[in-house]
């Protein structure tokens, strides 16, 4: 038997009301008869909780309601399940649902929930702990959301100046890839791991990207 539509909502992320958005998610169950739980994430062995929850509600779908940052935590748990994640887009920079087309009305994002379709998405491991699914970067953007996590405001205003502040303490650093039959070695001050086309802001990186080609 199928479990509920779990709802995965990040409270702090973007800066939309998300009261307003719960009635829609419990307006858009009541008309599609859809069991529903809705479960917030608290800054706190958020991974660990919900991998417990999902064990535990055996849910027929997950959808993350936030950022990148809510999509990828949900996709952790669900990697090497059966069970599809869908996304409401409402985080600050929502770069995932931006790559899947996802609209960023929350009632057109619902419908996908029951008209959609479902795909598989690559994601990137890390020394063999960190996970990745949309882009994964190290230097002056992942100063920045380090910066902007620390920060309790959220939206694209935050980000803007969390940016202002990251590009005043930039240093450069040696990058090194070795590949199978040759070795770069070069300076920069940012080394972004492509799954996806651009960034959440609109940034593009690659005209290449393709979640699903099994490809870097």
């Amino acid at each position: 038997m199928l479990g509920p539509t779990l709802f995965v909502l990040n409270p702090i992320s973007g800066n939309n009301d998300k009261d307003n958005i719960i009635i829609k998610i419990r307006g858009w169950a009541q008309r599609s008869e859809e069991a529903i739980e809705i479960w917030k994430t608290t800054g706190k062995n958020d991974k660990d909780k919900l991998e417990k929850k999902v064990k535990e509600s055996k849910p027929s779908k997950v959808v993350a309601i936030g950022g990148d940052g809510t999509v990828l935590l949900c996709a952790s748990i669900l990697r090497n399940s059966s069970i599809p994640l869908a996304i409401i887009p409402a985080g600050s920079a929502n770069g995932m649902s931006n790559e899947l087309e996802i609209p960023q009305n929350i009632e057109e994002a619902l419908s996908i929930l029951t008209d959609g379709q479902t795909q598989k998405s690559d994601m990137l491991l890390f020394n063999d702990t960190v996970l990745g699914i949309h882009i994964s970067d190290m230097g002056l953007n992942a100063g920045l959301v380090k910066r902007f996590e620390e920060t309790p405001k959220r939206g694209f205003l935050a980000y803007t100046k969390g940016l202002v502040g990251e590009l005043k303490d930039l240093n450069l650093f040696t990058i090194k890839v070795e590949k199978d039959i040759e070795t770069l070695e070069t300076e920069g001050y940012m080394v972004a791991f492509g799954n996806a086309k651009r960034y959440g802001t609109g940034a593009l990186l690659n005209h290449l990207g393709n979640i699903s080609d099994g490809l870097m």
